[in-house]
């Protein structure tokens, strides 16, 4: 073994081989792996998702409306309402075709139902309502059914069988039926041995216990190879992730700095983290952690025995002495730490594998962090470390010193206290790092101020926290909006506390920022005296720096290191020196002076002051935080953090923009002190001018600006005349010694943070969707139009003659002649988007309308936007001319000839290889050949019909006329397209606000009220079954509550039903069924019932109440409707005579609802047989459906009394129509010599809506398969 590593370690080549065989190998693992995982994938896809299974049906829950059973002559009758449930689990719907349910005993059928044709959901359950009646009538004599009804337990069984199709993923169907054998018992309930049964009063139903069993199919053998399969599968992943042990890893997490660094040792804490990603515990045993500095051991700390628990982290707090003897204590160190742990991981209580974690870390620290042993006493000043902790955690360190080298303990209280904010990747040593007399903490000190020392989360003296550490990637989730929201009120109550007065505020850089926003807010000026904001920025869009630039604009640096994991910034090592080396390879970054590529050419920094800066720099912030000063880059806007995703920036602040902050709500009687300079390329002076401008309002005695040419970004902490300067802003410095800047402690007035209750931002947000959604469509809308109008708009090619050179010339003017060769170039442009190839064409050359002469164009193919220049050469001859050309000569003889070129260019435009649209580019040009010159003097090269004329030759005023014709043209055009495009937005908006985003009410209507037992002159309950549908005319589903139906008598309630809560889906139509018992105790009661009663009808009211929600995108809104129906009962034929309804509706929407009624039981609704047959006169039913779907019933009466069925067809029609209020019976119900219908024997016509009669007016409602009334307020 020491032969092999000997041999690795003297032999590079080979160690290398050696990484990349084992490369490979892991390699091929994955890949492996991936297969395996894919095949799975695969298998439980076709087992699971692709496989069809068989439907299931099976009946649901049983409610008795009526029961009737006789042990002694055994027979039995039952009414009961029961829902056939169709469970569909497969992924794709289940369609399938009508059917019929058939209830047995014995074997025997006993009653039936009717299912209709519907459709089950993907993985869901279709419930369907039946009514059934079961009886024993049909039996043969059984001596079996005698012995149940004595037991009181009657067996009962149902079957049914449904086919339909399922269909997977819109191609693949398959057809399956659904069987259900099914068993149950009804337990009988009388009070005696007559057929009366129990009714439970004031309730929906009376529900009986009801035992289902419903066998389920047996497992087939496919079945099982398809479970051995996945089981298989599941084996094999379980042991690939599960039971495979890998090595735990260890850490070491450096969260604090150095701390009392002698000249000898030196102790800091740190913590070490064992990682278990086993799915078992690991247990450890004792190991060390050596700690080394360049090879030479400098400290250790033993790891006790400990246990990582499942998938699990183990942190240890350890505490370690380091020698520091021969440590450099003036700048940053590297040490390495080693450690080795051994132990086991115990998997499922019996699997145990010994794993050793191994750890070799480098590790930087600060000797020098300890800021007030190293750079406050130091300088003879006293200094106290202090901490503060934020409301989300982060321990913050502060520095204080209390007063200067000369002054006394006894006045610390006594000074007013200044807290000094650094800026970005700085941290409190910049306040410290120049000579007393120049650095601004120590002159503060001086001048009897009480100095506190900032340090933002992240740097060095502010790296802790309650739960978290610093490679905690949840550590670095900040941006300087936390700095605003938890570290300045954190800092400020502290010092606050510590020192009971109101403090100064001296900020730089991003510490001004942080301060400003914070007092846009309101928020800290309660606890602030005055501040002084040194190199301000808020405004952040003229930043100059090239290398900020890059970062922010053109690389997106902070971005990419936080999209891949890199919280901290910047990233130190040799993620660095790469970033570095990108960035310095843009053209004009300058690398050698990094100070000045990022703050712009500082004038008055020493070189020991440079040192020091280099020493303590740069300091952590996170890359959040850069990312989001980036985007205000970007933005040129104060806002808050960009989430990029509208919902996501909607979760965090209730918008879907970031909010921004506005700086004109800063308190105007704070006193301010703003101090820029002219070479600052982070605070440009533009940017400092916008923030000035919104501080236009503030009280001008309590606002001071200052300004310095030759300063730039880190001059006003770090220059060596800063002192000068800061003197010579005011000549109330000197003077006033109690005040750092010229800003006396203006008066706080205590101002409520008046923040938007959470009502009133619903109300808001309320108010806002529409907005939204609209926007959304209006961009959506332009869009698509200006894709369409400038992508998918087919122009027509340009072609022009580019240029036309003379290569011979002869002619003569007597005879009149001449001989000309032209060479030139032709450009065929391509306005589109797509490549426009033409055909060979010709173009011909004229004089005086006559042909002289023409040239052939090869084919080619100009690319998009692009232009094709194609050469050619031509002769043009006289004696092409037709005779009759007279101004030959006189040209000939004034030296000029004006020649005109024609062409058409003919070809197709491929947009896309989709669109494919000829179109055809035409040429008319005219030329000036000058005979003495050989030269042409004038070329137009585009057509004068509609392009500009662009020779340099032509008259001033012709070009001048064509171009204003052109340009004239274009703004027609231009004008016309944008007015087009409003008002098609317009009109979308208006569409859109009346029909999608309109939320009507939802149409509630009652189609049949059927009275399935009882009577009231008998004494016994009336039981009705109320059939309601909710309709919902809106694009979004109608989700409504528990609805209630009460049935009342002259005002008393004497029956109530109830239904359960569902969903009518958007612009379909929902049915449900309402049972009321109406008691016949509660009726008799009331003090009215003897005088309807004797008149024979009693009138009962019906009140249906539904309450929901309507949603439409994000708009909701709520609705409650209410029925209300009147309904008379006659008690001698025991049905309902007449109905009368009342709809109301509340909550913001009006639903225009219909009440509607069918047949109850009783009532003689047939005019035929009522009125027409009991006359002795024939009669026939028939029926009517109009163009818009209405039913419409007609009566006929084809001969009278004593006529003759062969004639009926001769005898000529009349219709009779009945009057409003009116129906086909008020023809019929004189007596037979005086009714007109009998006496003219005609066919009659009337409104049929139901199978019972109205006496009022009858309005039609529109119908599937079944006949209603309506019954009309």
């Amino acid at each position: 073994m020491s032969e092999k590593a000997h041999d690795v370690e003297t032999h590079p080549f080979h160690a290398d081989e050696e990484r990349k065989r084992q490369k490979r190998i892991k390699m091929y693992k994955y890949i492996g792996i991936f297969i395996v995982f894919q095949i799975v994938v695969i298998t439980v896809f076709a087992l699971t998702v692709m496989k069809v299974k068989t439907p299931k049906v099976r009946l649901g829950n049983i409610y008795v409306q009526s029961l009737t059973a006789n042990a002694a002559a055994p027979s039995f009758d039952m009414n009961f309402v029961t829902q056939v449930r169709v469970r569909n689990t497969n992924w794709g719907p289940y369609k399938f075709e009508a059917g019929t349910i058939t209830f047995m005993y014995a074997g025997l059928p006993v009653g039936q139902a009717y299912i209709p044709e519907g459709k089950a959901g993907m993985r869901s359950t279709k419930k369907i309502d039946v009514m059934v009646s079961v009886s024993s009538a049909s039996l043969p004599a059984n001596t079996m059914l005698g012995t149940e009804l004595s037991s009181g337990v009657l067996m009962l069984s149902s079957t049914v069988t449904l086919t339909g199709k399922v269909e997977l993923m819109m191609i693949m169907k398959k057809r399956k039926s659904a069987d259900m054998a099914c068993s149950m018992k009804e337990r009988q309930r009388w009070l005696t041995s007559t057929n009366k049964f129990i009714l439970w009063l004031r309730q929906t139903v009376t529900q009986e216990a009801m035992e289902s069993l419903c066998p389920r199919t047996s497992s087939s053998a496919r079945r099982e190879s398809s479970a051995l399969l996945i089981l298989m599968a599941v084996g094999a992943v379980f042991g690939l992730t599960v039971l495979k042990v890998k090595t735990p890893k260890v850490r070491l997490d450096t969260t604090s700095t150095l701390s009392g660094v002698t000249s000898s040792s030196s102790t800091f804490n740190t913590q070490i983290r064992v990682k278990n990603t086993n799915w078992g515990p690991y247990k450890f045993d004792e190991g060390v952690v050596t700690f080394k500095y360049q090879g030479t051991p400098v400290g250790t700390f033993t790891v006790p025995k400990g246990k990582a628990g499942m998938r699990g982290t183990k942190k240890i707090n350890a505490s370690v002495s380091l020698n520091t003897a021969a440590l450099d204590s003036s700048g940053e160190l590297t040490l390495t730490s080693e450690a080795k742990l051994t132990g086991k991981v115990t998997l499922m209580f019996i699997m145990k594998k010994k794993k050793s974690a191994r750890c070799t870390q480098a590790k930087g620290l600060g000797v020098d962090s300890n800021i007030c042993k190293s750079l406050v006493e130091t300088r003879g000043y006293p200094c106290q470390e202090h901490q503060v902790i934020t409301k989300d955690g982060y321990i913050l360190g502060l520095q204080r010193i209390p007063y200067g080298r000369y002054g006394d303990i006894s006045t610390m209280h006594k000074r007013p206290p200044v807290l000094l904010q650094h800026g970005l990747t700085l941290d409190a040593a910049s306040w410290l790092l120049n000579p007393p007399n120049q650095a601004l903490a120590f002159m503060l000190a001086d001048k009897g101020f009480d100095v506190w020392l900032a340090n933002t989360r992240g740097t060095d003296s502010s790296r802790g926290h309650r739960s978290l550490s610093a490679n905690d990637p949840a550590y670095w989730e900040w941006t300087w909006e936390q700095l605003t929201a938890y570290d300045l009120p954190a800092m400020f109550n502290y010092v606050n506390k510590q020192t009971g007065q109101k403090l100064h505020y001296v900020g730089h850089s991003l510490g001004t920022l942080t301060l400003l926003a914070g007092l846009s807010q309101q928020k800290l000026r309660n606890l602030l005296r005055s501040a002084a904001l040194l190199s301000p920025i808020a405004h952040l869009s003229h930043v100059s720096t090239p290398l900020v630039r890059v970062v922010a604009t053109q690389t997106y640096m902070a971005e990419q290191f936080y999209i891949h994991g890199l919280r901290e910034f910047p990233p130190l090592g040799q993620l660095e020196q790469t970033m570095q080396t990108v960035l310095c390879i843009h053209p004009g970054v300058e690398c050698y002076n990094r100070m000045a590529a990022v703050t712009g050419p500082n004038c008055c920094i020493s070189p020991s002051s440079l040192a020091l800066y280099y020493r303590h720099t740069p300091q952590s912030t996170s890359t959040k935080n850069v990312v989001h000063l980036s985007q205000m880059i970007r933005s040129g806007t104060v806002s808050s953090f960009d989430y990029t995703l509208p919902l996501t920036n909607r979760q965090h602040y209730r918008q879907y923009t970031p909010p921004v902050y506005n700086m004109a709500k800063i308190p105007k009687d704070i006193p301010l002190f703003i101090s820029f300079g002219g070479r600052d390329a982070l605070s440009d002076v533009n940017d400092v001018k916008i923030l000035l401008n919104d501080l236009k309002n503030h009280d001008k005695d309590k606002f001071v600006v200052q300004y310095i040419n030759e300063y730039a970004h880190l001059d006003f902490v770090f220059g060596w005349n800063a002192n000068q300067k800061r003197s010579k802003s005011s000549p109330t410095m000197a003077d006033q010694e109690s005040q750092i800047w010229p800003l006396a402690p203006g008066k706080l007035h205590q101002r409520s943070e008046e923040n938007p209750t959470f009502k009133a931002i619903r109300r808001e947000r309320s108010n806002k969707c529409f907005v939204y959604v609209f926007s959304g469509i209006v961009f959506f809308c332009v869009t698509v139009l200006v894709f369409a109008l400038l992508v998918l708009r087919v122009k027509s090619p340009e072609i022009r003659l580019r240029s036309v050179t003379v290569k011979s010339l002869k002619y003569t003017s007597s005879p009149p002649s001449f001989n000309v060769s032209l060479s030139g170039q032709m450009s065929v442009k391509n306005p589109n988007f797509g490549d426009y190839e033409f055909v060979p064409t010709t173009v011909s050359f004229l004089y005086s309308r006559g042909a002289v002469g023409s040239t052939k164009v090869a084919k080619g193919l100009a690319k998009v936007k692009k232009t094709e220049r194609l050469s050619f050469g031509v002769d043009l001859r006289s004696n092409k001319l037709p005779e009759g050309a007279n101004t030959l000569k006189s040209d000939i003889n004034s030296g000029m000839l004006k020649l005109t070129g024609t062409g058409k260019v003919s070809g197709k435009v491929t947009l896309w290889k989709i669109i494919n649209k000829r179109k055809t580019g035409k040429m008319d040009c005219t030329m000036t050949l000058v005979l003495k010159s050989k030269t042409i003097k004038a070329l137009p090269l585009a057509p004068s019909s509609r392009y500009s004329v662009r020779s340099h030759d032509l008259e001033n005023d012709v070009v001048a006329s064509v171009h204003l014709k052109l340009t004239q043209r274009k703004y027609v055009h231009c004008c016309g397209l944008a007015s087009a495009m409003f008002l098609i937005l317009a009109v979308i908006a208006i569409v859109l606000g009346f029909t999608v985003f309109h939320v009507k009410g939802p149409k509630i209507t009652m189609n049949g009220v059927t009275i399935t037992n009882g009577n009231l002159t008998n004494g016994s309950n009336i039981t009705i079954m109320v059939d309601v549908s909710i309709k919902n005319p809106n694009v979004a589903s109608f989700r409504y509550e528990n609805t209630s139906t009460l049935v009342y008598f002259n005002r008393t309630e004497v029956g109530e039903g109830r239904s359960p809560a569902g969903v009518a889906k958007a612009r379909r139509t929902m049915r449900m069924n309402v049972t009321v018992d109406i008691v016949p105790a509660k009726v008799a009661a009331v003090p009215e019932f003897d005088k309807e009663f004797k008149a024979g009808a009693l009138t009962f009211t019906s009140f249906t109440r539904v309450h929901g929600k309507v949603k439409v995108a994000m708009v909701k809104k709520s609705v409650v409707v209410e029925l209300n129906c009147t309904m008379v009962y006659n008690l001698a034929s025991g049905g309902i005579q007449a109905g009368d309804n009342h709809i109301k509706t509340r909550n913001r929407q009006v639903s225009n609802s219909r009440c509607t009624q069918t047949n109850g039981l009783g009532i003689d609704n047939n005019i035929c047989k009522s009125l027409v047959a009991t006359r002795g006169y024939a009669c026939q039913e028939h029926q009517v459906i109009t163009k818009d779907g209405y039913i419409l019933g007609l009566q006929r009466i084809p001969y009278g009394r004593y006529g003759d069925k062969s004639t009926m067809h001769k005898r000529p029609p009349v219709l009779v129509q009945d009057g409003i209020t009116l129906d086909a019976a008020s023809w019929l119900l004189n007596p037979p010599n005086q009714a007109l219908a009998f006496m003219t024997e005609v066919t009659l016509c009337r409104s049929f809506f139901g199978n019972f009669n109205v006496t009022s007016w009858l309005v039609p409602t529109k119908t599937e398969k079944l006949t209603k009334i309506s019954c009309f307020a």
